[in-house]
């Protein structure tokens, strides 16, 4: 099941670097509807100055390094791995609630971030049980 996870992790890291590349270039990715641009340019896509795609895009970073030391036999807890991934879905949760309550749009790239984040959660939750 580690390999799964390190795929959806890899997805989930170039979402974030295309996210980023598209905010420090000034520009709103491509998008299906207006919800990218409204979300992208809310007070919220930033925190202290530093667009909250950026922390998404070093989580992922970790998050690959963490998965590709396991995939790779590397002696590290599965419980380590475990917390990592429920703070991801603890954040991803609440920027959710962030679009759906408080902005009012969605934006398809973020939407699709939080999908493979949630995914990664619920098959690190079996998946990752059944590890030694």
């Amino acid at each position: 099941m580690k390999r799964p996870l390190f795929i959806l992790a890899t997805l989930a890291l170039l979402v974030s670097a295309y996210l980023v590349f598209n905010h420090y270039s000034g520009q709103i990715p491509v998008c299906s509807n207006s919800g990218c641009e409204t979300v992208l340019t809310s007070k919220y896509s930033e925190l202290f100055g530093i667009p909250t795609a950026l922390f998404g895009l070093i989580y992922d970073l970790g998050l690959v390094v963490l998965l590709a030391s396991l995939v790779l036999g590397f002696k590290i807890k599965i419980i380590l791995a475990k917390f990592y991934i429920f703070i991801g879905l603890v954040v991803t949760l609440g920027l959710i609630y962030l679009q759906s309550a408080v902005i009012g749009a969605f934006c398809a790239w973020c939407t699709t971030h939080a999908l493979l984040i949630i995914a990664l959660s619920l098959i690190s939750v079996y998946g990752l049980s059944k590890e030694k």
